[in-house]
Formats: structure tokens, sequence, C-alpha cells
């Protein structure tokens, strides 16, 4: 019966190390919409705020940006376009996921109720 707290031991401590080789690539920050400062272009910038004391952070995006509403994927004019019609942009977050390694932002997603 002792040996399988030790078996079990002995199989977290054999996984310790290969838990300390995962990192970060990505992060995704749901923010409110009225923070969020979205790109004209496909090469510009989108700038949020993950905070109310935090100062707003630019990212860049590429033409690879995904643009979602509510799992749809859109254009960029198309998703400017819903984002415009929101009458109360306070009441909406939107999910931005940020590439660390490439400094970039790959996804930018809205769900509307």
């Amino acid at each position: 019966m002792t040996t399988k707290p030790g078996l079990l031991l002995l199989a977290m401590a054999l996984a310790l190390p290969a838990s300390a080789q995962f990192r970060t690539v990505q992060l995704a920050h749901e923010v409110p919409l009225a923070t969020v400062r979205l790109p004209a272009s496909e090469s510009g910038t989108l700038s949020f705020k993950t905070c109310d004391e935090c100062p707003a952070t630019a990212v860049r995006v590429t033409a690879e940006t995904e643009w979602l509403v509510n799992r749809r994927s859109v254009s960029l004019s198309d998703f400017l376009s819903v984002i415009e019609s929101r009458a109360d942009r306070a009441k909406d977050s939107v999910t931005v996921r940020h590439h660390l390694e490439k400094d970039q932002i790959t996804r930018v997603s809205i769900r509307l109720r």
C-alpha cells in the first residue's frame, strides 16, 4: 500500500523538469471596447488598456490578424463597421490575442449580445 504514494511522488518529481520548459508565447487580454483604438489598415497598430490605471499598449496588426465577430471570421473593414454601430462601447469587451515573440496581434474578437 505504501508503493502507490511512492510511485506518485516519483512521477511528480520526474514531471517537474518537463514543466520548466513551458514558456508563454501568446497572451489574451479581455478589454473594454471603449479602451481599444482599432487600426485603419491591416498594417497599422491596435492600442488597448489592460486596466483603467494602466498605460495604453500599442501593438502592430498584419494581414494575418484574424478579426472575429461572434466567432465568425470577418475582414477588418467589416469588423470596423460592426464596432462603429455599437451604441454603448463601455458594455462590450474585446479579446485581443498578442503574440509575444512576434510582437503582433494575431486575433481580435468580439461577442455581441
